[in-house]
């Protein structure tokens, strides 16, 4: 976290002290950001463009998360040379006793699930966290 956490102060002075910071959204991006990193190895890179990375958008559209998240899963599962044992890795080389694999679609439905939830010993998710966030600055 603390790399990304890095990345958004950078962001904060590459736009100067005029310009007027959005909390609210930065920290939505600093929770997610730090959820991709840690579950799949991936960089949304939020700090770097104005619209969220393809997966965020996905996330709150049924249809084209299975299209395009899947299509996404694919390519990363085949771009991977070292895959760090990671969520994505441990679901897409997962063995489901019946069946033997893991059908991508699951895997999405567990990857958002993830990203929203994230229940980690204590109820904490990114909509909890950017809230935490803004009232500590």
């Amino acid at each position: 976290m603390y790399d990304i956490a890095s990345e958004l102060v950078m962001k904060w002075a590459r736009h100067g002290p005029e310009h007027r910071i959005l909390a609210a959204d930065d920290f939505t991006r600093l929770s997610l950001d730090s959820l991709a990193l840690c579950t799949m190895n991936l960089r949304f890179n939020s700090f770097y463009k104005d619209e969220l990375h393809l997966f965020v958008h996905a996330m709150s559209i049924p249809t084209l998360s299975f299209h395009c998240v899947d299509a996404w899963i694919e390519r990363q599962v085949r771009g991977r040379q070292n895959p760090k044992k990671d969520l994505l890795t441990c679901m897409v080389e997962g063995r489901v006793p019946k069946t033997g694999v893991i059908d991508n679609g699951l895997v999405v439905k567990n990857l958002i699930t993830f990203l929203i939830v994230c229940n980690a010993g204590v109820n904490f998710d990114h909509r909890h966290d950017a809230p935490a966030f803004q009232f500590a600055i």
